[in-house]
């Protein structure tokens, strides 16, 4: 009986297959007859049997006719290790899933070889553990990445428009550029934001990197249109009117503007309050 397992199955890579009667001779880089693989790493193998990594490093495993019958649960451990081999498609790097690979054929190597149900078990809790722990590690990185490609564009954007004030204020005024430069520090504030609490924020790796690119980015401009709209604010004298009239009003709404960034609640609490002054007042 011969079997195959993995996302990285393809056409066979010479021929057709054919049965193999002693498994024993084969070894790295030769191809496996029976499915017509290469062998990149060869993990166990006997005269009746044999597991081992393809060039593409999919789990493959092979027997013959004089094996036996199917070793117990050993349909329990396959659909495991294709679960885990398909999780990892958009969680891990090369070099991560090559040793994730090999610790999976390492469980398949324990069912078939040892028929040993309990190590082939304890063996995929490990691969598990890594997987999340690796693409925990990843999407954080992914997530990040996304925000700090935003905070660079925009903190870009702030020097220039800081560098090139004189020539600007004349045409869309000083307050205007004034809230315009708050509203690119408010979105470095929500990637220190983030960097600070990296360790708690809830991603899903398996979800894949374009996602956390993506919502890194978001929470990056969520920072900027928050700080944009508490400069709005301070310039229509509804909050913080006071630092108008201070010797340092620029730096102070600056600042205000990168707590806005920084807070996830500043900004919704004070939509509450203007939405809650609104609706009380009289028509």
């Amino acid at each position: 009986m011969d079997n195959t397992i993995g996302q990285n199955d393809s056409t066979p890579a010479q021929g057709s297959s054919r049965k193999v009667e002693d498994y024993s001779s084969f070894c790295a880089g030769d191809i496996e007859s029976s499915l017509n693989k290469r062998i990149q790493s060869l993990i166990s193998c006997d005269k009746n049997y044999i597991v081992y990594l393809d060039d593409k490093n999919g789990v493959q495993w092979s027997w013959n006719d004089a094996y036996g019958d199917d070793p117990p649960d050993f349909a329990e451990v396959a659909s495991k290790i294709g679960l885990l081999e398909t999780l990892s498609a958009t969680q891990l790097t090369g070099k991560q899933n090559e040793l994730l690979e090999r610790i999976l054929a390492e469980g398949m190597a324990r069912i078939v070889g040892e028929k040993d149900q309990s190590k082939a078990t304890e063996t995929l809790e490990k691969a598990e553990a890594y997987l999340r722990t690796r693409g925990g590690e990843n999407a954080r990185i992914w997530y990040l990445t996304g925000c700090s490609v935003m905070a660079f564009l925009t903190m870009v954007i702030g020097c220039l428009l800081w560098l090139f004030r004189g020539p600007l204020t004349p045409t869309v005024g000083n307050g205007a550029l004034e809230v315009l430069i708050g509203a690119c520090l408010g979105c470095l504030g929500a990637f220190l934001s983030v960097l600070y609490r990296s360790t708690k924020i809830l991603v899903e790796p398996a979800a894949g990197r374009k996602i956390h690119y993506v919502e890194g980015a978001a929470r990056g401009l969520a920072g900027s249109l928050g700080a944009l709209l508490i400069a709005f604010a301070v310039k229509a004298n509804l909050v913080l009117g006071i630092i108008k009239s201070n010797a340092y009003a620029l730096p102070a709404l600056l600042l205000i503007c990168f707590i806005a960034g920084w807070s996830e609640k500043l900004v919704p609490s004070f939509i509450g309050r203007v939405e809650v002054s609104v609706s009380k007042t009289p028509s």
